[in-house]
């Protein structure tokens, strides 16, 4: 009989590949730093600029410190950080 016990990290015949921070893209910087003032009017780019930015010190620090993604994690990005997008968003 085939032992199907594995142990942590192996899969079927895959090797796995350890990425430091700084390898991994971020997506939420490169968003930061393609945003285009001709697609914004008034101070919305600062605006939409300065919660995007709080969001990725946000998800940087919740990674760091291994929070665990549940209800609570989710409800404090609802309400601290999608609501005021889409405040942002509505004001347009």
């Amino acid at each position: 009989m085939e032992d199907k016990t594995r142990k942590k990290g192996e899969g079927n015949g895959a090797t796995s590949v350890t990425l430091n921070s700084s390898e991994i893209p971020n997506d939420l910087k490169k968003l930061i730093n393609n945003l285009d003032p001709e697609d914004f009017c008034g101070d919305t780019l600062v605006k939409v600029r300065d919660l995007l930015k709080e969001l990725d010190k946000f998800w940087t620090t919740s990674i760091e410190t291994k929070l665990t993604y549940g209800k609570k994690l989710r409800n404090k990005i609802t309400v601290e950080y999608l609501d005021t997008l889409i405040s942002i968003i509505k004001d347009l």
